[in-house]
């Protein structure tokens, strides 16, 4: 009877000096809990489609002054933006890359009055370049973002009066200015606007255009 008796003692004895040890066990709990961190960027595939084309471009080894292509196709786009390679107070920077493809095409006058078939012409540019997120510019779902890009950018043509077909190089600088708004946890919407400054073979692809999509958080 006496073991019960002390244990039962010292429960009561315990409880009566709890001030006395000073014993907050809520108090420690929040005070000791890891500060939560910001989630980096994930990698995100993007699908977009938009209104982009240099106009005037031309080029023939058959015909002194041929027509120039035009009737441009709306761009599709396919991009993939990594992790974030620097971030800060100001925002982050993300490397992206992608790949377009745009279509045009031109028709000439031939020497019996009729019209030749028309000759497509693909615009293939190559994107690799950085993305800037600004900090300032983020507000909850919304992220707006500017972007730089090298891109070179492949033209390739098929047979017709004016050429054989060819495929030929160009070079282009691009930049954006766009935004992406989080539908959920695994789905971004996009919109954007995009200038490009080059050449290829003779011909300015100088040109400005807007695109919308959609990005797949990874």
């Amino acid at each position: 009877m006496k073991s019960p008796l002390l244990f039962l003692a010292l429960l009561v004895s315990t409880a009566a000096h709890a001030d006395d040890y000073n014993l907050n066990f809520s108090e420690y709990s929040y005070r000791d809990k890891p500060a939560k961190r910001r989630v980096e960027n994930p990698f995100i595939l993007g699908l977009s489609m938009g209104n982009w084309a240099p106009e005037g471009i031309t080029f023939s080894n058959r015909i002194q002054s041929p027509a120039k292509f035009e009737n441009p196709m709306p761009y599709f786009s396919l991009s993939v933006t990594a992790p974030s390679i620097a971030s800060g107070r100001l925002g982050s920077l993300v490397p992206k890359f992608g790949i377009m493809v745009s279509r045009q095409d031109r028709r000439d006058n031939l020497a019996d009055g009729t019209q030749s078939s028309p000759q497509n012409l693909y615009l293939v540019p190559i994107l690799a370049g950085i993305q800037f997120n600004p900090e300032v510019a983020h507000f909850g779902r919304l992220q707006a973002y500017v972007g730089l890009s090298v891109v070179p950018t492949i033209a390739m043509t098929d047979r017709s009066v004016f050429d054989d077909g060819e495929t030929t190089l160009g070079w282009m600088g691009m930049g954006e200015l766009g935004a992406n708004f989080k539908v959920s946890s695994g789905l971004l919407l996009d919109v954007h606007g995009l200038l490009t400054r080059g050449s290829l073979k003779g011909n300015n692809l100088a040109a400005g255009g807007f695109g919308a999509g959609f990005g797949v958080l990874l």
